[in-house]
């Protein structure tokens, strides 16, 4: 053949999908011409000097890429496009299947960017007279669409892998032979194994056989340059990033030693063939998955373990299935944290798998820092002295008892809980502790009684919701500044809350007379509603001589005139202190929260107008209306502050019976004389007031044996 040729005078059209290098290969063959005849014309060498040869290694580089000078020659002399001959090369793959920088050529790392030769299907070389397919190269190519088999990786005659070397330029290419050498410890006499690669036996996988749909999935990822089925379908992912998964999770399933995963992930005819491969090719690190492996069988079990992970529908079903290949590392007794797990070029997809597995090992901090239970849970985020505080002062010491009493079952005691669950909104999406966050809030709350708490409320059934419930508060107030700053609350000036004069004006706007209610009480009351702290913090005389039954007392001694004058009283006091530009109190919409199961949530559904007659005109204490209304006295008293039941004498009696109605005097008689009955008992029993039992024994003429109870 001339070098001087302007073109060739035989066209081989190239097949779809062709490497270059088997097309020009092919071109060889048909001229009857050696490797590097056929070059010498396809692209001639830029130093035509006598002595100068073109590097041996020419021929991989055209594999990887071709310059543009280099696709217009080859071009010009076949007649075939130069966007074609681009697509021949691997470069065509740049950034979606492997690392070539197709501008330069050169090649940076890439998840099993590219396999040690190239693979094979002996039905297509027997079909297209032994042409070789790009794809073949690629470290995620184990199977051929087409006729549904696994790849070949060696000669079944010397057992070598094919194209690894590049074709000498002396020969005549003889398309689908085998050019492994037949003497490899011959480095004078060159002697090629040449038996024919076509003749090896294959098995057709069912159409629906992992191993096929696996190959599907991973030509889709790379076809479109992004991943977006399975756990990537609310957030799809680019091929390099989602390959980079799959290649991470390969490594679990193919670890050493064998990971029960593999047999309960991959198909038994697919682990068979791993398994035949790894003794055939001893060495570890090709069938860790550290690099590409060595044998398509290998690279099947890799792939279809991961994908067993990746095509789940939800996060939370695969890191169920995800727990299978943390197996093996923890019988070799690696401890597993979030914090390791997390690491490295991982797609946040696939951390949030692997975070939610681990999540019933994970303490309740680590669950919120970590936001486990959200569509995709991530590593927590560095937050800086600034941040925290931007966070704390969003959030008031004890969290708003519309969302607390929510996310408590009905059991727990409010004067904790409120204080932990701000806390725990604090920590969320962070590195911070509960205890640092206590801190931060200035709580009340000792660290081990917050930790009991919280600890306790993860083990309860309705802890995934309550979890979720924290994290969507939490990511609110994060995008959504409060009307308060409640930082700047905990800091005012409360020394002279409520002075005498201003109680009397206070009063006189109710209706009411100074005495009806303690001064101190209603100290209380506002600085826990002005503050959002507990009212034992506020270091005053009257902070200490308030107990717990001189406020449910108060919530029933509420009425809608004394909650508006103490509110606009509030109102006056902040401007005092030079805040007047927010509400006296607020609390985040729990609308936000609506189609979560939340364990307090039905409790709070009360029969307002029942309550309010329940304490105007039944006389009920709070305790005694919440057994009445069967509803726990805790949202009771959140009822009566929300609304305040009106004043008695403008109140319209239209609920209940009178207690004589259910308690006729023998009843009464038989309980209080004979049985020996408290008025209490008898009451909490009815669900009556003591005030309104004692009436009923007047009103029968029954004595009365003492006034302390009796």
């Amino acid at each position: 053949m001339s070098p001087t040729a302007s073109t060739l005078p035989l066209r081989v059209a190239p097949l779809p999908g062709e490497s270059l290098e088997s097309w020009l290969q092919a071109l060889a063959h048909r001229h009857r011409a050696q490797w590097g005849e056929l070059l010498d014309v396809l692209l001639p060498a830029p130093d035509p000097r006598a002595g100068r040869k073109r590097p041996r290694r020419f021929t991989y580089r055209l594999t990887l890429r071709v310059t543009d000078e280099e696709a217009a020659s080859i071009a010009h002399v076949t007649g075939a496009a130069v966007t074609d001959i681009h697509a021949m090369t691997l470069s065509h793959y740049a950034g979606r299947a492997t690392g070539i920088e197709p501008a330069s050529g050169t090649y940076t790392p890439f998840p099993w960017g590219r396999t040690h030769g190239s693979r094979y299907c002996p039905q297509c070389l027997a079909d297209t007279s032994g042409r070789w397919q790009l794809a073949w190269r690629l470290g995620w190519t184990l199977l051929c669409p087409l006729h549904r088999c696994l790849l070949l990786d060696r000669c079944p005659q010397c057992q070598q892998v094919q194209r690894v070397q590049p074709l000498p330029t002396t020969l005549i290419p003889q398309p689908g032979t085998c050019l492994g050498s037949a003497l490899p410890n011959d480095t004078r006499t060159k002697q090629y194994c040449t038996a024919p690669l076509a003749d090896q036996p294959t098995r057709a996988l069912p159409h629906q056989h992992p191993a096929v749909e696996a190959q599907h999935i991973v030509n889709d990822i790379i076809e479109h340059d992004v991943a977006d089925f399975g756990v990537y379908r609310t957030h799809p992912q680019p091929a390099r990033a989602a390959l980079a998964d799959i290649r991470s999770l390969a490594r679990r399933v193919l670890i050493e030693p064998e990971s029960p995963a593999l047999t309960a992930l991959v198909p038994a005819d697919i682990v068979a063939a791993h398994r035949h491969a790894k003794r055939r090719t001893p060495g570890p690190d090709y069938h860790t998955g550290s690099h590409v492996p060595a044998d398509a069988a290998t690279t099947a079990a890799g792939i279809i373990g991961a994908l067993a992970v990746l095509t789940s529908d939800t996060i939370d079903a695969a890191g169920d299935r995800f727990l299978m290949l943390l197996s093996a590392s923890r019988a070799r007794g690696t401890t597993l944290v979030a914090a390791n797990l997390s690491l490295g070029k991982k797609t946040p997809v696939l951390k949030a798998v692997q975070l939610t597995a681990l999540a019933p090992e994970m303490g309740v901090g680590k669950q919120l820092n970590y936001r486990i239970g959200t569509a995709k849970p991530r590593t927590p985020i560095s937050s800086t002295a600034q941040s925290q505080s931007a966070m704390a002062r969003r959030l008031p010491t004890m969290l708003w008892a519309d969302w607390s009493l929510r996310l408590t079952p009905p059991r727990y005691t409010q004067k904790v809980a409120r204080q932990a669950l701000s806390a725990a909104v604090l920590i969320t999406g962070t590195h911070q502790q509960l205890s640092h966050a206590l801190t931060a809030l200035h709580s009340s709350q000792s660290k081990q009684s917050a930790h009991v708490f919280v600890n306790d409320l993860s083990r309860q059934p309705c802890w995934p919701d309550v979890r979720s419930a924290i994290i969507a508060l939490h990511d609110r107030l994060a995008d959504h500044e409060p009307p308060i700053d409640y930082t700047r609350r905990r800091q005012l000036n409360y020394r002279r809350l409520l002075t005498e004069a201003h109680w009397r004006t206070v009063c006189t706007t109710a209706g009411i007379s100074t005495g009806a209610v303690r001064i101190d009480t209603a100290r209380f009351y506002l600085y826990e509603r002005i503050s959002g702290m507990p009212g034992v913090t506020a270091g005053q005389p009257w902070s200490a001589a308030v107990d717990t039954q001189l406020l449910v007392r108060l919530c029933r001694q509420l009425t809608p005139q004394l909650a508006a004058a103490l509110d606009d009283y509030a109102g006056d006091f902040l401007a005092s202190q030079h805040v007047t530009d927010e509400p006296v109190t607020w609390t985040p919409d729990t609308a936000l929260i609506a189609d979560l199961t939340l364990p307090g949530t039905a409790a709070l559904n009360i029969d307002m107008a029942l309550l309010h007659h329940l304490v105007r005109d039944g006389h009920l204490s709070v305790a005694a209306a919440a057994k009445r209304l069967g509803t726990p006295t805790g949202y009771v008293r959140h009822a009566l502050v929300t609304s305040p039941a009106p004043a008695a004498r403008a109140y319209e009696r239209t609920y209940g019976p009178k207690v004589q109605e259910v308690l006729n005097r023998g009843e009464l008689y038989r309980r209080y004389v004979i049985e020996h009955q408290s008025m209490r008992a008898i009451a909490d029993d009815l669900g009556y007031s003591k005030r309104t039992i004692w009436k009923a024994l007047q009103a029968y003429g029954i004595r009365v044996h003492d006034k302390h109870g009796r």
